[in-house]
């Protein structure tokens, strides 16, 4: 009887210990995004330009894509005619290039009017060719990020004076470009 005792004893204690120490149930479930790529780019007037540091901030920019006219009282010194902003959040990273082509004439034998325009890194004369002309070095180059980016710089003209005085009348247009690469 002793070791039937013994035995039954045994048997509710280890019951008892196996309910003390059983593990805990649990439960769990994964959380997932996919965070997809976004960048931006703008030309925003200089008077008045705050930096944005979220995407909503660079929304609320106003572009300014107004021409830029050149007189008789600003084309022999350097003037600072936008700001250039952008963000992207690539983990790659990103660049801009700037490349620009020098006023062109109306006339059947057009002439031109060159120019060097300067952005953040990059620097570029334009040609009197009526060719597009790159610059060597790009505005900004990021190759990795850990957070969104956000940039902007000041984008100047200087206009060659020699080309400037010496034109004969008309109307001279030329263009700048800005090319954001997210990698």
């Amino acid at each position: 009887m002793k070791s039937k005792n013994l035995i039954v004893f045994t048997l509710i204690l280890t019951t008892l210990a196996a309910a003390l120490f059983a593990a805990n149930p649990t439960e769990s479930f994964v959380v997932e995004t996919e965070v997809l790529g976004k960048h931006g780019l703008k030309l925003a007037a200089v008077t008045g330009f705050n930096a944005p540091t979220t995407v909503s901030a660079f929304n609320a920019i106003t572009a300014d894509n107004t021409k830029f006219t050149v007189t008789d009282n600003n084309y022999n010194a350097q003037q600072t005619v936008r700001k250039l902003v952008a963000y992207c959040n690539s983990v790659s990273g990103y660049d801009i290039a700037l490349s620009a082509l020098a006023m062109k004439s109306a006339a059947a034998t057009p002439t031109y009017i060159k120019f060097t325009v300067t952005a953040g890194g990059a620097t570029v004369t334009t040609t009197g060719n009526g060719v597009e002309t790159f610059a060597a070095n790009k505005v900004i180059d990021k190759t990795s990020l850990s957070n969104i980016d956000f940039y902007d710089t000041d984008v100047k003209i200087t206009v060659n004076a020699t080309d400037y005085e010496n034109a004969v009348t008309g109307t001279y247009s030329g263009t700048i470009k800005f090319e954001l690469t997210s990698h």
